[in-house]
């Protein structure tokens, strides 16, 4: 039982620390180039203008 748990909650800080690294890198690629790849795709980062 303990060991599942420790599994599970390894899982679950692995899963949310791997989230945060991918917006982490999207977001640095889009200030220091641009845009962001994903495998032969190229994206274009273009900032959200709020009217206000």
């Amino acid at each position: 039982m303990k060991s599942t748990f420790w599994w599970l909650a390894g899982f679950c800080l692995g899963l949310i620390w791997g989230w945060i690294a991918a917006h982490e890198a999207v977001s640095r690629e889009c200030r220091f180039l641009g845009a962001f790849y994903v495998g032969d795709e190229v994206y274009k980062c273009e900032a959200a203008k709020h009217d206000g």
